[in-house]
């Protein structure tokens, strides 16, 4: 993981043609899968980086003498998934960049993922590339993009696959720096790390890196230098300016906060250690620790064995400690580090077969292929759909975009809509969507501090009537998942056969992989047309104050 000069195209050049090869390998495997047909839902949080991304696009665009704070509020109005302050601002700039030349639509977040997955394809590329060889570099950057977990991240605007290139290039430049000392790689490490820091919150755990792998390598004199002194106040300072100012929004929405921080931190070791030996399986997971044992007694490999070794235990410690939910997802940021690891653990088996030069990387890169194909994979695709085509269908009724429309589901499938209602009007001029779980309910980001906002139903009848409400979309899929009282409350108003409202379509769901039968039900508020408009406020919007008391 350390200098090393290899015959063949110059650096740079050899580099982007990688890249091109590993983002038309993302490109064309998620298209052929169909991700074009599916709906945002892989992820709970898909729904939030697209609308988010969205908003700085149109921002950037509409040359609005608005403030910023101003125009974020509006957009959460009309689309109540906006996320800024909760993610840092890379992620979002950079899908925003995507949507300014080529506008917010499938094909568009589709390009700039698989960017993302070819990203993290070439960083695991680099980081193997000096001391394995070109030939293994190359197909451990494939073997990264087979994997279903990262075949399914391709397809979706999200974190993890970015934070996981950002960790592999930090801990090369700072396993350059420990070999030569050259100040340039700690400055490039702490500027790749303030990236980190601003994508997402765990990538603080490239600071670690500094701090542990002068000690890991034996190299204490690479510590208190200009180069890492620099760097951490880069760092520092551009970093703990974000979330100083919005760690108190941002903590609002941790998961387990219901556990003590031990239960959590035994459930997280216990979940990713094992999610992440499922994920490469036990070949490449075997090979990966061999990989590891014998750095140490490289002296080639030592040092970038130290930075990788500091950049896993940072990573471990944001997602043990830091109780912002456990989900599979996150292991994909080890992924990189992890296969260049297997790789030098396959070159060191075939060293001790006696094996040399091209056989070498030949037998290791087949060691990687056949540990992959082991686990029988098949092509990972998103499990949601249904809520695409019953938002293309609305906007065909009568009146479809002549008022807000009110979506109840759990806050993933609220998002689906919520994500639709965006592609078809990014600058917010037409539709404006309503979460139920909002506005008709008021409670923390996670569910606690619940009570319902309405006493009655003719309470509730009359604030819908108030707005008015056109369309509600409610889904009956979330049935044994999230039901809460104000679901009970709204489906009663909904279900009147002399009410004010009559239902006008059904859709079938996917959710998880399992179809739900017309469990997607549209409802119009008979003559909205006609009623006066009284748009809500921010407040109404984010439940802050009850709006009928």
């Amino acid at each position: 993981m350390t200098s090393d000069s290899r015959p063949g195209l110059p650096g740079r050049a050899s580099g982007l043609v990688w890249f091109a090869a590993y983002f038309l390998i993302a490109l064309l495997g998620r298209w052929q899968v169909g991700a074009l047909q599916e709906d945002y839902g892989a992820f709970e949080d898909e729904a939030s980086h697209m609308v988010t991304s969205a908003m700085v696009r149109g921002y950037a665009t509409s040359f609005s003498p608005a403030h910023p704070i101003a125009y974020v509020e509006d957009y959460y109005l009309h689309y109540p998934k906006v996320a800024a302050g909760q993610w840092p601002p890379v992620l979002h700039t950079y899908y925003a960049a995507w949507m300014i030349p080529f506008g917010v639509n499938r094909w568009t977040i589709l390009l700039a993922s698989a960017g993302i997955a070819a990203l993290a394809a070439s960083a695991t590329r680099t980081l193997a590339l000096r001391t394995l060889g070109a030939p293994i570099a190359a197909w451990l950057g494939i073997g990264l993009l087979t994997i279903p977990l990262v075949q399914e991240l391709t397809a979706a605007p999200m974190t993890e696959l970015l934070i996981g290139a950002l960790g592999a290039w930090g801990v090369f430049q700072f396993g350059q720096y420990l070999r030569g000392g050259q100040a340039r790689h700690a400055w490039w490490y702490g500027l790749i790390t303030l990236v980190a820091v601003w994508t997402k919150g765990n990538g603080t755990g490239l600071i670690a890196v500094a701090l542990l792998a002068p000690w890991l390598a034996g190299r204490p004199n690479r510590w208190l230098t200009s180069g890492t002194i620099g760097s951490g106040l880069l760092v520092g300072l551009g970093g703990g300016a974000w979330y100083m100012a919005t760690m108190h929004f941002s903590q609002t929405t941790w998961a387990g906060q219901d556990r003590t921080l031990e239960e959590y931190a035994r459930a997280a070791v216990f979940f990713y250690s094992s999610e992440l030996w499922w994920v490469v399986g036990s070949v490449v997971g075997g090979l990966a620790m061999i990989g590891w044992a014998s750095g140490w007694r490289s002296e080639r490999r030592r040092d970038g064995t130290a930075a990788a070794t500091a950049w896993l235990l940072g990573l471990s410690a944001c997602h043990w400690f830091i109780r912002t939910g456990i989900e599979a997802r996150h292991v994909a940021s080890a992924l990189p580090v992890v296969l260049v690891l297997a790789g030098q653990g396959a070159i060191w088996c075939a060293q001790h077969l006696g094996w040399s030069g091209r056989p070498q990387a030949l037998w290791a890169g087949g060691a990687i292929a056949v540990g992959l194909a082991c686990q029988s994979w098949a092509p990972a695709h998103s499990p949601h759909r249904g809520y695409r085509t019953a938002v293309d269908e609305v906007l065909q009724l009568p009146s479809g975009d002549a008022a807000p429309w009110l979506v109840a589901s759990d806050a993933l499938g609220e998002g689906l809509v919520v994500a639709e209602a965006v592609l078809h009007d990014p600058r917010h001029e037409r539709l404006q969507v309503l979460r139920a779980s909002k506005v008709l309910a008021r409670d923390g980001w996670l569910g606690q501090g619940y009570r319902l906002l309405h006493r009655s139903e003719d309470d509730l009848l009359a604030f819908l009537q108030r707005i008015p409400v056109g369309y509600v979309f409610f889904d009956r899929a979330l049935w044994r998942r999230q039901w809460y009282p104000h679901d009970s409350q709204l489906l009663r108003i909904l279900q009147d056969p002399e009410g004010a409202f009559e239902l006008v379509a059904e859709f079938p769901v996917t959710r998880d992989g399992i179809v739900y039968p017309r469990a997607l039900e549209v409802y119009r508020l008979r003559g909205f047309e006609e009623l006066p408009v009284h748009p809500l406020t921010l407040d109404e919007v984010l439940a802050r104050e009850p709006s009928q008391r």
